[in-house]
């Protein structure tokens, strides 16, 4: 396996492979991973909300949390443009973030839609507004840590989203990493045992766990598992390092 290789879905997939009921949001979580400390896990840590009321997006730290007191122990610091951990900010919440994302006046701003299965003219066609496309593309920039979920509170249906596999590198070893290729079907089951979080839900490809739903999705999977037909796919493999891989599915809900 290389040092460094990027994998992305096939073209089949693509055309297979497309987000075709766009949800609006009404919160979004702004998570924090530890770049650096091994022994936290780099857990995912969630750390602030963005509230949507009234076309208004208030912005707020969960600094009486538990992740976000985790957090601060493996080195997190506010967002740099929201530093006040006990304010709650109400300008531009939405610009700041978009910030994080390609500008969309490049010509190859498709690409990018594309590359979160969204319609290349979702933009034209005003079928997402700024504050919906921070969910669906994560807002993720190499190097801070941050970055942006829908927990899809509302439990839309149907839907489609990605999400990355939580938990992927340390539950499969580098040497099996090639056994789940794109296009692999997957399944969920939930693991009340865990001893870390009873309400976490597993991942398998056939009968080989690979990973868990992220825990700030887990609600909305645990009210689709029981009312919903879920499907998913692996849909992306990013490899830099083994440590700093990433494994994304295409989950569809009806």
């Amino acid at each position: 396996m290389p040092a460094t290789q990027v994998i992305e879905s096939h073209n089949a997939i693509d055309e297979i492979h497309i987000i075709r009921h766009v949800n609006e949001p009404k919160r979004l979580l702004l998570v924090w991973q530890s770049p650096f400390d091994a022994n936290d896990g780099r857990t995912r840590r969630i750390v602030a909300e963005l509230v949507k009321e009234n076309n208004t997006v208030a912005f707020r730290y969960l600094h009486n949390g538990e992740d976000f007191k985790k957090a601060e122990n493996v080195g997190f610091r506010p967002y740099p443009a929201f530093t006040n951990i006990k304010k709650e900010y109400s300008n531009d919440i939405t610009a700041v973030f978009c910030l994080r994302l390609p500008p969309k006046k490049r010509r190859d701003y498709h690409i990018f839609l594309r590359s979160i299965r969204l319609p290349e003219d979702a933009i034209t066609k005003a079928m997402l507004s700024d504050f919906a496309l921070l969910g669906y593309s994560e807002a993720r920039l190499p190097g801070d840590g941050f970055s942006i979920i829908n927990p899809y509170d509302e439990h839309p249906s149907p839907c489609e989203f990605l999400s990355e596999i939580a938990g992927f590198r340390h539950i499969v070893t580098p040497e099996d990493y090639d056994d789940f290729p794109i296009g692999t079907e997957l399944s969920f089951e939930p693991d009340p045992a865990n001893p870390h979080d009873p309400n976490a839900i597993k991942i398998k490809a056939g009968n080989t766990h690979i990973g868990y739903v992220n825990r700030a999705q887990t609600p909305a999977f645990k009210h689709w598992l029981e009312n919903n037909t879920v499907k998913a796919y692996i849909e992306k493999k990013t490899l830099m390092n083994y440590e700093l891989s990433r494994v994304i599915m295409f989950v569809e809900v009806s």
